[in-house]
């Protein structure tokens, strides 16, 4: 089966397939919502041959589906309404036309502000001193109440829903790793009697061992998750950032040195957001050829494309679009994903049919 773009070989010796995965990306606003038009979604899927969806499910703090155990942090909308909203995606869309399944990818937002408004102590710190609204403390992700509540909702969900794969995103620092809890976390794990400081005496917030600590930590985190969806028949997934200049360790700070993250889990879903950073369609198989050349194995690489633009008002182009729907698939990369559908006009659906089509 190839697309109407064909087998392509580049001048620099990449090949671009058809790709054997084609998901869609659908978020809170589609998922957790009365009024989708589901009838719609399923056309839209249909027109593109996406052979794969990811749902969002919610957080920890907040979900789309009932969860007994903690009840308390259902979504308002599941209390209001009793129904399962998880399942009804996976009901309207988990199937093709021709009655294939599709591959289920659940996706667990990382973010905890509702629980942080409750107990400031679960944030992260930044080196002023400041509390984080959203992001949790590396100590509570790594050996406290955030990491154990997401390591849960990842073998809930893969057992409850039968998934295909569980994807945990926002799992990243941003630059809020600084309390005294985390300190005592970095000297443990590091072996030092304090932060990395400057002449000055200040934290070396750039010191490449904050970088390593930062990963070491999600890589810890993403281990614990990935034990829980395999023993449900998942597998696990990380939603991992993008450095056009050093596309494997580049992300560090983030806790993101793909070298660090790859032994970990058993998918890497790349944030290729390639208009938000000046790049283009094309330039897709900059990163590819990274991974490859780094050794990361290119089939465990979803290749997600971003509809987002440094212009936040502004789209990606559809031609553009396209061009790095195409490219993303190269250098072995055998999955791409488009996100999210919310933001997909008729022309990025056009462009999409035409690097998807089965013809």
């Amino acid at each position: 089966m190839v697309s109407l773009l064909g087998l392509a070989a580049c001048a620099d010796d990449s090949q671009i397939i058809y790709p054997e995965v084609r998901a869609v990306s659908l978020g809170f606003e589609d998922v957790a919502n009365a009024d989708t038009d589901w009838s719609a979604v399923r056309a839209d899927l249909e027109s593109v041959n996406a052979n794969a969806v990811h749902l969002a499910v919610g957080r920890v703090e907040w979900s789309a589906f009932p969860w007994a155990k903690h009840a308390d942090r259902n979504s308002s909308l599941v209390d209001e309404t009793g129904t399962d909203y998880v399942q009804r995606a996976i009901d309207e869309v988990g199937t093709q036309p021709d009655g294939t399944p599709r591959r289920i990818v659940l996706t667990i937002d990382a973010l905890i502000p509702e629980l942080i408004a409750a107990d400031p102590e679960l944030a992260g710190v930044d080196a002023s001193g400041q509390r984080s609204e959203s992001f949790s403390s590396a100590s509570a992700l790594a050996d406290g109440p955030v990491g154990d509540r997401l390591v849960e909702m990842v073998g809930y969900v893969a057992r409850t829903y039968d998934a295909d794969e569980v994807t945990l995103t926002e799992t990243m620092f941003d630059g809020s790793t600084f309390g005294d809890d985390d300190r005592e976390l970095y000297m443990s794990m590091f072996g030092a009697a304090d932060w990395p400081r400057d002449a000055d005496g200040a934290i070396d917030t750039g010191h490449p061992s904050i970088g390593a600590w930062r990963s070491q930590v999600i890589a810890q985190l993403a281990s614990r998750a990935r034990v829980a969806a395999n023993a449900a028949g998942s597998e696990l997934a990380l939603d991992v950032r993008t450095s056009w200049e050093d596309p494997v360790s580049g992300r560090a700070e983030s806790g993101h040195d793909l070298s660090v993250l790859a032994g970990a889990v058993d998918r890497l879903i790349v944030w290729n957001y390639f208009g938000m950073s000046g790049a283009s369609g094309d330039d897709s198989t900059t990163l590819t050829r990274a991974f490859r050349d780094a050794g990361i194995d290119p089939t465990m690489v979803t290749m997600s494309v971003g509809l987002w633009t440094d212009d936040g008002d502004v789209l990606l182009d559809p031609a553009d679009f396209g061009a790095g729907v195409r490219a993303s698939a190269s250098y072995g990369v055998t999955s791409v994903a488009v996100t999210p559908r919310s933001l997909m006009t008729r022309a990025h659906w056009d462009a999409l049919a035409s690097v998807w089509s089965a013809e």
